[in-house]
């Protein structure tokens, strides 16, 4: 969330230490492993670690990713349509 805040203009005071991919050890911040929980990397590994020990969870939880044909291999494309398409227009939609 902060760092959708910060690119969407805000001005919230902030380090990289707030970041996933900020290794507190190292002191370290790792860019890559940041960009790959924004496009949903974690949220695949997840789906296919449910297909694999539950499948019947799986199916629960990600019900309308199998109805929209939306694999694990296919969040990334999916997150960067999104991330377009708030560009695009960026105003609420209504609900």
């Amino acid at each position: 969330a902060l760092k959708g805040a910060a690119d969407g203009g805000l001005d919230i005071p902030h380090s990289e230490k707030r970041f996933p991919g900020y290794d507190r050890d190292s002191k370290e911040y790792d860019a890559d492993m940041h960009r790959e929980r924004i496009f949903g990397g974690h949220v695949g590994e997840y789906m296919e670690y449910l297909e694999e020990e539950d499948n019947t969870k799986y199916q629960a939880q990600f019900a309308g990713y199998i109805e929209n044909d939306v694999e694990a291999d296919g969040l990334e494309e999916l997150y960067e349509g999104v991330h377009e398409k708030i560009r695009e227009d960026p105003s609420p939609s209504e609900k």
